[in-house]
């Protein structure tokens, strides 16, 4: 058989482009994943610390307590200025 008949067989060029080609292809992909894994981990790191500035509930109370008891030591303190 010479050498420029077709044996329907892969050259080794041929199969050469093919792996180049492929590889190639899981680079790119490869790369997709980490820009995607970058942007997931930017999302976390948002998501926590909004949750570590969020006020919960108990907090709220407390600050309506404070609202409150504030706002009754003021009261004769500008009753007394209304009152003058």
């Amino acid at each position: 058989m010479s050498s420029e008949e077709h044996t329907g067989l892969l050259t080794d060029r041929e199969l050469l482009v093919r792996i180049d080609t492929r590889l190639q292809a899981v680079i790119e992909d490869k790369k997709d994943h980490e820009t995607r894994i970058r942007a997931l981990e930017q999302s976390k790191a948002l998501m926590e610390e909004k949750i570590g500035r969020a006020v919960t509930p108990k907090q709220l109370w407390a600050g309506a307590a404070s609202a409150v008891a504030a706002a009754s030591a003021a009261i004769p303190f500008i009753s007394s200025v209304v009152n003058k």
